[in-house]
């Protein structure tokens, strides 16, 4: 099972992606980062970033994961929204996608996942995706306080099936 961390910062024209994926000890596996153009809601790119995060793991074949995110309102949105808006319509696409491998998904605190944080900030304004199987130096210090105390999470308890 591959722990999949997503984030995403809204700015003023547009929003910021970040992910990456560890295993289960926590062992740096890839990341990547993108913009997106437009006005979102904290809401929305979260779920853009989801949607995103999941296409890039769908295309190099990984088919176990366990998504992580802060974003509670967008795990709820995953799991129970129903709605015919934009947000809605984004959440239709994260259900689709998840049906093409095992994926499970969970809340994790703000402070578990700094490294998406980290991540997101990065995106500058690069509309491009940008992927790495090397991490990027700016990640090595939140690599190393995870594995250094132990703050790698788990959300086991909190798991739910898409």
């Amino acid at each position: 099972m591959l722990k999949l961390n997503i984030d995403a910062a809204v700015r003023v024209n547009g929003c910021r992606l970040g992910w990456c994926l560890r295993d289960d000890r926590g062992n740096f596996v890839a990341t990547a980062t993108r913009s997106w153009p437009g006005k979102l809601s904290p809401l929305g790119a979260e779920m853009i970033g989801i949607r995103e995060a999941l296409s890039w793991v769908k295309e190099r074949g990984w088919t176990h994961i366990e998504v992580e995110t802060d974003s509670f309102r967008a795990i709820t949105e995953i799991l129970h929204g129903s709605s015919c808006s934009s947000i809605g319509l984004v959440s239709n696409d994260i259900k689709d996608l998840a049906k093409k491998f095992s994926i499970s998904i969970c809340h994790v605190l703000r402070s578990a996942n700094k490294i998406a944080h980290a991540i997101a900030r990065v995106a500058c304004s690069l509309f491009d995706l940008c992927s790495c199987i090397y991490y990027p130096p700016f990640i090595v210090s939140v690599l190393a306080n995870d594995l250094l105390n132990d703050k790698f999470p788990s959300c086991k308890k909190q798991k739910q099936k898409t």
